[in-house]
């Protein structure tokens, strides 16, 4: 399939989303970005990716590994040792301090934040390799039965997060519910989506939109994290409203390449933006607006700032680390080009 730059630029703003998310905890425009955003990424997941059904297992696997479990592990111990010293320096006073606990989270991928504190994001990496897995199994049933299994996989998730004891590891039951919009994506690429709504993007834009304005406050906030997801079937239309507004519009918006380089380097920004939050963050409420709270506008700023703070690690990372983001070799990616 020819990469599209628009899908590039609009991976980047699902991330964004991601990231002012972890900025803005309590506006209500937080809320309504909760409904859309991870189902976004997911779907946009499943839209780029290829046909499984002719994959055999072993060579798939280590290439979804690579791509994903080796730089969960790496950046996963790098950030808890950086943890591990802040809490040590603390005197481990702080809630969730314990190392033990935190140390097993790197393998165990959830169970709250006592498990995660030292980077609570990265859940999305092994949440995102169980639904490649899930997807190559999926795909090796004829294509009427993978839509069957899409739309009941996310009740089966949900109904083992409330019945079960402790949470299922790297997300698994979260992994099943995310499915279905990975899936969404595969079939709206099947479908062909672009050619279908070429011409007709600004309407279908408003029609979707203005839905889905109506319809977010029926359900209450989502957090994938936490399971939170409220009622299915809205959490389900909800997420697909949002990807086809967000897809439609990005579709007829000018490519910035900056914002396109962005959209290809998302895993880092990901995996490292709560560290580039933290800079961010005294800079701006510590020491520039004290006073101000819940203001929407200063919010997008700062989690900008934070993705223009990562710039030079990701460079780096891609020059001179690629096993650490992903990458199968050393690639010259410059920001903008």
């Amino acid at each position: 399939m020819e990469r599209q730059q628009f899908i590039d630029q609009l991976k980047a703003i699902s991330i964004f989303l991601v990231v002012y998310g972890h900025n803005d905890g309590i506006t209500e425009f937080n809320s309504y970005l909760t409904t859309f955003r991870i189902p976004l990424f997911f779907a946009l997941s499943g839209y780029v990716s290829k046909n499984k059904s002719g994959l055999q297992f072993m060579p798939f696997l280590t290439k979804i590994s690579k791509r994903l479990l080796i730089p969960y592990f790496i950046i996963s111990v790098f950030l808890y040792l950086i943890w591990l010293a802040e809490v040590w320096r603390a005197g481990f006073s702080c809630d969730f301090c314990d190392p033990i606990k935190n140390l097993i989270g790197i393998f165990y991928s959830q169970g709250g934040q006592g498990f995660m504190a030292w980077g609570v994001p990265m859940w999305f990496l092994t949440a995102l390799f169980c639904v490649a897995i899930i997807d190559y199994f999926v795909s090796q049933v004829p294509f009427k039965f993978r839509l069957i299994i899409a739309i009941i996989l996310p009740f089966i998730g949900l109904f083992l997060h409330e019945n079960i004891r402790y949470k299922l590891p790297w997300s698994l039951s979260i992994a099943m519910v995310t499915y279905f919009f990975y899936f969404a994506g595969v079939v709206l690429r099947r479908i062909d989506f672009i050619k279908i709504i070429s011409g007709k993007e600004i309407y279908i834009f408003i029609a979707s939109f203005g839905l889905h304005l109506i319809l977010y406050r029926y359900n209450k906030p989502i957090d994938f994290f936490y399971a939170n997801f409220g009622i299915m079937p809205m959490l389900m239309l909800n997420g697909l409203l949002g990807f086809v507004w967000m897809f439609s519009i990005f579709k007829i918006i000018p490519v910035f390449n900056f914002v396109t380089w962005v959209g290809r380097n998302t895993l880092p920004v990901l995996t490292f933006h709560l560290t580039a939050l933290e800079i961010v963050f005294f800079l701006t409420f510590t020491i520039l607006f004290p006073n101000i709270d819940g203001n929407i506008f200063i919010y997008l700023v700062t989690s900008a700032l934070e993705i223009l703070v990562l710039v030079p690690i990701i460079i780096f990372l891609n020059r001179y680390l690629p096993l650490v983001v992903g990458l199968p070799q050393k690639r010259d990616n410059v920001a903008g080009k």
